[in-house]
């Protein structure tokens, strides 16, 4: 039960775990090579299925044993769309439009943290404009607008900007289903190497962000829902879109 970006990650681990237990166990080459080439002819099945409308969690289970679901489950994956967006109406209305080359939002942000904002700003331009794209750009510098401007003691303390930066490049990668290398996404170790970090202190900041911003309660779930389509770029919301039709067809 997880997300498409979470759960597209399998068949890389598998294989990394392949080669690690039979390096442990010094199982021969070629039965190591039988064994990853069958993670190969079942991974284009697996990435369809957790693409389709499915039940997931509880439901699956109690189908699994011949028993009813405990809701709709058209109803359960509805949610989670509508969860993503901000709710029925904004789901309904959604639309692919690119998300524009939008300028940084100052209004709203305190003068005494505008140079540490600069800075984050920067770094997260830089790393979008590197290994993303203009669309990226734009819902990173609205996210952190948004956190700057809800609770600006966060870039107050004496934290580390790259830091900070790489913790929004990830929130907005995550709502984005962004590190999906079947949606031509970045793999979270990329993206956290482009800033020198370890993956750990960037998900740590990104918890502190998250409840800056007023976006949820700072736990890190599977998937990271930030409540508005201001902050998905145009393949995320088509995807949502696609989805949608699915289901209520």
């Amino acid at each position: 039960m997880a997300d498409v970006a979470y759960l597209s990650q399998a068949p890389d681990l598998l294989r990394a775990l392949i080669r690690y237990a039979h390096h442990e166990r010094a199982i021969r080459p070629a039965l190591t090579a039988e064994t990853l080439a069958a993670v190969d002819r079942w991974e284009p099945e697996y990435e369809r299925v957790i693409r389709s409308p499915r039940l997931q969690g509880v439901d699956a289970v109690l189908a699994a044993v011949g028993l009813p679901p405990q809701r709709d489950s058209s109803e359960i994956m509805l949610d989670v769309l509508r969860r993503a967006v901000g709710g029925d109406q904004a789901l309904a209305e959604l639309h692919d439009r690119p998300l524009p080359d939008e300028q940084f939002a100052w209004d709203s942000i305190p003068a005494d943290i505008h140079e540490r904002v600069r800075e984050v700003l920067a770094l997260c331009d830089r790393c979008c404009d590197e290994l993303l794209d203009v669309e990226y750009r734009t819902a990173c510098r609205r996210f952190l607008a948004r956190v700057a401007a809800g609770d600006p003691e966060v870039l107050r303390r004496k934290a580390r900007p790259d830091t900070a930066a790489a913790a929004v490049c990830w929130v907005v990668g995550k709502a984005n289903a962004g590190f999906s290398p079947s949606v031509g996404g970045l793999r979270v170790k990329d993206l956290v190497a482009h800033f020198g970090l370890a993956q750990g202190s960037v998900s740590q900041r990104a918890a502190t962000l998250l409840r800056a911003g007023k976006f949820q309660d700072g736990r890190l779930y599977v998937e990271t829902e930030l409540g508005s389509p201001d902050y998905l770029v145009s393949s995320r919301r088509r995807r949502i879109m696609d989805r949608r039709d699915r289901i209520t067809a």
